[in-house]
């Protein structure tokens, strides 16, 4: 391996910040989505008032893309193309020395980091896949407030302030931010996620992102982790079966309405492998999947429910017996709703309603069979 491509391995998330930071791009220009960061096109454009935010770097294949202009580059090439986009020259060999210089500062300075991941698997399952999150330090948390009236925010949602403490989250008083620590099913501090209230950072979208702090991002790949399992580990290896959340806010709701909580978050809307090996290896044989009840941009009521039993059946195959939680009729969920949202009576209703994953017939190809197979009731809405 190269010396290019070597040094390539060795950034993280952190390190590409302080790049941003250092060609002029500061924190409040980044969004977070979909595993990769969001900045304005400084690719090509020389002004950020004249970039769009359409550039996007990748975490799993550390690449940049760019949506308006310059496509994919590498790390490298993204470097040069802004130099060029400022009427600058920079070598390959000064792009080298410039990302050289960052990631040898962090390992010098970077005492929130306890243990550094191994390189990535690209995409393959591997058996020391453990090894490939980031262990972070706990006490950089202990900064910030556990104080009731800061919790507030969630306290006044429905979630109980002991459910709080459980979970470990917390209140950044100066920022204006809840913040809760992602542990991970070995108990290690893997990431920190933070709820904004600003409204400059609601209107950037970035209502949640990972917690970004003394030039540190906390982030975390989500396909590895499942939130509140560590947590609820004894009650799910008991029961055998595991409820399957997309958001972490609804395993905290789930602990606040029942005493056993068997639930966990996905941190998004896909099952991996690494979340069935994780349950697996406490015995679980069914999972209970309630993921949120989404409506498409043209109206259809029915995106959310053909998402889930395409992710029901995705679990099957994984070799669990599968169970759907969903607002059959409508009646209870609005757009984006988990099915927590709306309250204990609501959850338990709709609950007691699940189907499994065999009601809805053999899999077909194409999305309109797909429909067809919805029980005759449900698609009468």
């Amino acid at each position: 391996m190269d010396a290019g491509k070597w040094l390539v391995n060795k950034l993280n998330t952190s390190d590409i910040l302080r790049l941003m930071e250092k060609l002029g791009v500061p924190e409040t220009e980044v969004r977070y989505g979909n595993n990769a960061l969001i900045f304005p096109t400084v690719c090509h454009n020389e002004l950020i008032g004249q970039s769009s935010h359409k550039l996007y770097y990748y975490e799993d294949s550390k690449r940049f893309y760019c949506y308006t202009h310059c496509h994919a580059m590498s790390v490298y090439e993204f470097i040069m193309n802004v130099y060029t986009a400022r009427n600058m020259k920079i070598t390959y060999s000064g792009a080298y020395t410039l990302l050289d210089s960052i990631v040898a500062d962090r390992l010098k300075h970077g005492f929130a980091i306890i243990q550094e991941p191994t390189e990535t698997s690209g995409g393959k399952f591997k058996e020391n896949w453990e090894d490939e999150l980031t262990v972070y330090n706990e006490h950089v948390l202990e900064c910030f407030t556990q104080q009731p009236k800061y919790l507030a925010p969630w306290i006044e949602e429905g979630i109980d302030y002991d459910v709080l403490i459980k979970f470990g989250v917390r209140f950044d008083m100066v920022r204006n931010r809840m913040m809760f620590p992602v542990i991970d099913h070995l108990g290690r501090l893997v990431g920190i996620k933070v709820r904004n209230f600003n409204k400059e950072d609601l209107d950037e979208h970035r209502k949640y992102m990972p917690l970004w702090l003394n030039k540190e991002l906390y982030s975390y790949p989500k396909m590895m982790v499942l939130y509140g399992f560590y947590q609820n580990k004894a009650t799910i290896k008991r029961a055998k079966e595991c409820i399957v959340f997309e958001a972490e806010k609804s395993v905290m709701l789930f602990d606040s309405f029942f005493t056993n909580n068997k639930s966990v978050s996905m941190g998004g809307s896909s099952f991996s492998q690494y979340h069935a090996q994780i349950l697996k290896n406490i015995g679980v044989q069914k999972i209970i999947l309630a993921m949120d009840n989404d409506w498409s941009e043209d109206g259809n009521k029915m995106y959310g429910l053909e998402k889930a039993i395409k992710e029901a059946r995705k679990i099957q195959e994984m070799g669990f017996d599968v169970d759907i939680i969903y607002d059959w009729n409508q009646e209870y969920l609005g757009d984006k709703d988990a099915p927590v949202d709306k309250g204990r009576q609501v959850y338990s209703k709709l609950y007691r309603d699940r189907k499994n994953i065999s009601e809805f017939g053999a899999q077909e190809n194409e999305k309109e069979e797909t429909v067809n197979e919805i029980p005759v009731e449900v698609q009468e809405l």
